[in-house]
């Protein structure tokens, strides 16, 4: 999906992104919520996590979420698996300061 034009530190350029928008919403909304991708995989942060987008290992950044409009969106490129919604829902919790103590 295209993340231009940007401001500042946002997230730049045509990359990959996951909807984590509920189903319900993202059929009937003009918009979604998105999490980018990155294949700079050399350090990850606690709001961070791993997936693999075509055998590809790329990071997603839960400090990116973002509410997109869906002509942003291009083509469907894969799914997570089961392990990673998991490794996800924790990272999110995190960043959103929902973490069950």
């Amino acid at each position: 999906m295209s993340f231009d034009p940007s401001i500042g530190t946002e997230i730049k350029k045509t990359r990959p992104a996951l909807i984590i928008s509920n189903d319900i919403s993202n059929r009937f909304s003009k918009r979604v919520q998105v999490i980018p991708a990155t294949s700079k995989i050399n350090k990850l942060y606690p709001s961070e996590c791993y997936i693999k987008i075509k055998n590809k290992t790329v990071k997603l950044m839960a400090d990116q979420i973002m509410t997109v409009f869906k002509e942003r969106l291009s083509n469907k490129i894969g799914e997570i698996t089961d392990k990673e919604i998991e490794e996800l829902e924790r990272v999110l919790a995190l960043q959103l300061g929902m973490n069950k103590s």
